[in-house]
């Protein structure tokens, strides 16, 4: 079929249907693009956010005083509070496909010998297996790794890491700040040393707080220094090794072949520290272990709401089928330490 036959109207209400179905789809399963941070890592999301909000974590000192008083001596200074800001980042993603070309290459690629697929099908399949699936990968990138550039952006190129400030660049902003006062020192991470620096960043925990909830994230080359060293010293049949395997085959019982590295639990915790592979801090060597209460964890990404996607469009220009996207994104991590309490504990590696 040429595309000269293609009802670029047609496609532009197809493309707007297929932008409420994402979004339905999306609020329902409270995710935005499906991050695996939002999804499996225990990473909040925060939306509603559009530009700057301002909110405070309220925390209270001790109140037990010495009994038999004379007078009513009430304790000053009991409730206080953490200033945080969200600052939200605008992305936007635009595309321009030539339409001479478009037969030729992206129509002959997606058919089918036992279907015929029209040019609106096929774009809505390119755009949920393979640019949305870009879209994912980048912005899970940037929530870990990035680092925002307030220059203006490069004509013409793609610049992920320099949309926001991912939670690698808060850490190391609060270090700096002296939010983090006592970055546990692990050196570089290797095979021969994974185990007592994961236990170590662990163990830079408060005390009471080791015996809560708590996660411990890692790039997926440290968690495989990890295994390694704990395979050197306990053999392959050992219980961390028989859980890892179990939950990989679980999975590829399911069909899943590619399935992601199973969180592990730290055996020094006794099963309260789980770790969490994270593919989008990339190489990096820090080690981030975060408690998580009540109400959840303390890092979050903020994102406007499900209706942002309707910023989805499909313009016909000229010669050229243009795609354009747009929303809002940021990364906040709401505790670090309080009252001599280490809610996250990091090492000294970036």
């Amino acid at each position: 079929m040429a595309i000269t036959a293609v009802e670029f109207a047609g496609i532009n209400a197809a493309f707007g249907q297929f932008a409420l179905e994402i979004a339905s789809e999306l609020n329902e399963q409270q995710t935005y693009v499906s991050l695996q941070s939002v999804e499996e890592l225990g990473i909040n999301l925060v939306t509603g956010i559009r530009d700057e909000m301002q909110y405070a974590i309220p925390f209270t000192n001790s109140i037990l005083q010495k009994g038999k008083q004379t007078s009513f001596n009430p304790v000053e200074n009991v409730v206080d509070f953490i200033p945080r800001t969200w600052k939200m980042r605008p992305w936007e993603v635009n595309l321009s496909f030539d339409r001479r070309g478009f037969d030729q290459t992206f129509l002959q690629h997606y058919k089918s010998p036992s279907r015929s697929i029209e040019a609106s099908d096929s774009l809505n399949e390119f755009c949920l297996t393979l640019l949305m699936q870009q879209l994912k990968e980048d912005m899970e990138t940037a929530i870990w790794q990035g680092v925002y550039n307030p220059a203006p952006a490069a004509l013409n190129v793609a610049e992920p890491l320099e949309v926001m400030n991912g939670f690698l660049e808060l850490i190391r902003l609060a270090i700096i700040s002296g939010d983090i006062t006592a970055p546990v020192v692990t050196g570089a991470i290797t095979v021969a040393n994974a185990i007592d620096s994961f236990q170590n960043v662990y163990l830079g925990l408060s005390p009471k707080l080791q015996l809560q909830p708590s996660l411990l994230y890692a790039s997926i080359g440290n968690v495989m220094k990890f295994m390694q060293n704990y395979t050197a010293l306990n053999g392959e049949n050992s219980v961390v090794i028989k859980y890892m395997f179990e939950q990989w085959l679980s999975e590829t019982k399911k069909g899943n072949f590619a399935a992601k590295v199973p969180a592990i639990p730290l055996p020094l915790s006794g099963g309260t520290c789980i770790i969490q592979p994270v593919w989008g801090m990339g190489d990096s060597d820090r080690l981030i272990c975060a408690t998580h209460t009540k109400n959840g964890g303390l890092m979050s990404v903020g994102m406007g709401d499900e209706k942002d996607l309707m910023g989805f469009s499909v313009d016909k220009d000229h010669r050229n089928l243009d795609i354009m996207m747009d929303g809002a994104i940021a990364c906040q991590i709401g505790l670090f330490e309080l009252k001599n309490e280490v809610y996250i504990s990091v090492n000294d590696q970036l």
